[in-house]
């Protein structure tokens, strides 16, 4: 589908968007109303169309606004000079995965029975298939270090986005509620350290079979999940 832009589609977004910014109950950072964008560099002029959303927002008496990106592998600049004034962590963060399973060079001594089993469903049944280890990505996102603009942290569950992707879906194997828990940790302890960063982490969970990154329930763990989320938000609170 054409995606078409124009000052008179900033200006009726922006105003439609408005009537939820006016609700109390939005989310806010610093008393402004918080708005995310994803795959920001695809909007043609993204400084005019943010400067026409806060002069149309200050009209409306909404007054200041907080915009976001979702940083993604094709942003480069910083936030502060595209118009927006922070970032939000995509997870998993594809750029930073390493070597597929099946494709590792290592020794004979170092091949583990994933590496051998996807190496042979690529060779023998030509099935192309892109394995990550979830416990690799915990491990690597926990070590992350902070870009030099403000970018909020986020966590997935798991991933697993084959039901909608016939050719090179990418899977994450060996997710389980306890990793999860122990990304969570690791990531409210930094962010309740954090001085600059506004303590709001974000969950990509769409609770939908497309991407496989749910939290509702399900047969194989239950509510573990959304277990593992609250006993991670009480370990950061004091219980």
């Amino acid at each position: 589908m054409a995606q078409t832009y124009s000052e008179q589609d900033d200006l009726a977004h922006i105003r439609w968007l408005a009537r939820a910014f006016a609700d109390p109950r939005y989310i806010r950072v610093d008393n402004k109303p918080l708005f995310i964008i994803y795959r920001a560099h695809e909007l043609p002029d993204i400084r005019k169309t943010t400067a026409i959303w806060r002069d149309e927002c200050r009209r409306l008496g909404i007054g200041e606004i907080f915009l976001c990106r979702v940083d993604t592998g094709t942003d480069v600049l910083p936030p502060n000079e595209v118009g927006l004034d922070a970032a939000v962590e995509f997870q998993p963060e594809f750029a930073s995965l390493g070597m597929l399973l099946s494709l590792r060079r290592l020794r004979l001594g170092q091949w583990r029975w994933n590496d051998l089993r996807f190496f042979l469903r690529r060779k023998v049944l030509n099935d192309n298939i892109n394995v990550q280890n979830y416990r690799h990505l915990v491990s690597s996102m926990t070590k992350r270090i902070q870009p030099n603009y403000l970018r909020f942290p986020c966590v997935t569950p798991s991933w697993d986005n084959s039901p909608r992707r016939r050719r090179n879906p990418i899977v994450f194997i060996g997710s389980s509620p306890k990793l999860f828990h122990h990304w969570l940790v690791k990531t409210l302890a930094k962010l309740m350290k954090s001085r600059n960063t506004p303590h709001i982490l974000f969950l990509n969970a769409w609770n939908e079979w497309a991407e496989g990154n749910h939290l509702e329930p399900d047969q194989r763990y239950g509510r573990a999940y959304l277990e593992a989320l609250r006993e991670a938000l009480r370990s950061v609170d004091g219980g």
